[in-house]
C-alpha cells in the first residue's frame, strides 16, 4: 500500500508529483531579479499557504521575485519543489549568508542536476531534496 505524505496542514501532495525528483518540464535557466533573501522570505510565506505542499511546484515571477503555486505568463517554473527550495536556500544562508544579498540563477546542467549560482561569486549543486552536495566559492 502506497503511503501519501501530507504537510502539517493536512493537504495531500499535488496529483502526479513525486517528491523525490527534480521538477520535470522546469525552465532550464531562470535568473531571479531580486536578492536571494527576498526570494527566501517569499518561499517561507508560500510554505504557509493553505494549498501548498512540500512537493508543490514553485513558479517565480521574473520581475518581482514573488513565488506562486500556479503558473502565469510572467513566471518561470523552478527546477526544485517547494520544500527542497526552502532547504537549499536555508543551507546557503547558513554556509554563506553574504550571498543572500545577490540574485541567484537556477539552471539544470546537461546531466540533469540542478545548480543555484550567484554569478562570479559562488555556485551550489543541489540534490532533489534540496541538500547541496557541490559547492564552489570564488575567493576573490
Amino acid at each position: 500500500m502506497a503511503m501519501t505524505s501530507t504537510r502539517s496542514n493536512g493537504c495531500p501532495p499535488p496529483e502526479g508529483q513525486d517528491e523525490s525528483t527534480y521538477v520535470r518540464g522546469a525552465d532550464p535557466y531562470v535568473r531571479c531579479s531580486v536578492p536571494a533573501y527576498t526570494l527566501e522570505r517569499n518561499v517561507v510565506a508560500l510554505c504557509d499557504h493553505p494549498q501548498s505542499h512540500d512537493a508543490s511546484h514553485v513558479h517565480l515571477h521574473l520581475q518581482s521575485g514573488e513565488v506562486f503555486l500556479d503558473r502565469a505568463t510572467t513566471t518561470a517554473l523552478l527546477p526544485l519543489r517547494l520544500r527542497p527550495l526552502r532547504v537549499s536556500l536555508d543551507a546557503i544562508a547558513r554556509s554563506d549568508p553574504w550571498l543572500l544579498a545577490r540574485s541567484p540563477v537556477f539552471y539544470t546542467d546537461q546531466h540533469g542536476q540542478v545548480h543555484i549560482d550567484f554569478p562570479s561569486l559562488a555556485g551550489f549543486t543541489v540534490d532533489p531534496g534540496g541538500a547541496p552536495f557541490g559547492r564552489a566559492v570564488n575567493p576573490y
